[in-house]
């Protein structure tokens, strides 16, 4: 559980945790981010995982407005109506407000995409999830805040979820 994440770790956050924090107000959340804030923690996530959360605040925000099913069926209403971006704001919020979550952003490099593939091949990770190993490994992080399971695979982290 994430409230069990040891004080002094540094722990890398997925874009899940984000988004449980920013549409659902999930008080597991609350309390890391908070936890981070306090430098209890030392919270970190990449621009690559941030870049995920903004796309998928955009379609919730869109799929919520027209009453949508589904985040695909919000990408094909802005696919054929472009100008519908032009009034979404909630990812722009968000993004304003990061920094008072106590997380440092760190960037994704070449070197961190070059370990993607094997660590995607060993683990059998998407290239996401992969990616975000590799910047784990590249930054000597072994706790990771999440709830996809699939990271459960990685034998070298303690994963933390909500």
């Amino acid at each position: 559980m994430l409230t069990h994440i040891p004080k002094g770790a540094t722990v890398f956050i997925d874009a899940n945790i984000f988004l449980y924090h920013a549409l659902e107000g999930r008080a597991a959340c609350a309390h890391l981010f908070q936890h981070a804030r306090t430098k209890d923690i030392r919270a970190l996530t990449s621009a690559m995982v941030l870049s995920e959360v903004l796309h998928r605040l955009l379609l919730a925000e869109i799929a919520q407005r027209f009453t949508l099913a589904s985040s695909k069926t919000a990408l094909n209403l802005l696919r054929r109506h472009p100008e519908h971006l032009t009034s979404c704001t909630a990812a722009h919020h968000f993004l304003n407000h990061v920094p008072r979550l106590g997380v440092r952003i760190i960037p994704l490099r070449w070197r961190e995409l070059r370990m993607a593939p094997e660590l995607s091949h060993r683990y059998h990770l998407l290239t996401n999830d992969a990616l975000i190993i590799a910047t784990m490994h590249a930054h000597h992080v072994n706790h990771l805040a999440s709830n996809d399971s699939d990271f459960r695979r990685v034998a070298d982290i303690t994963l933390w979820k909500p």
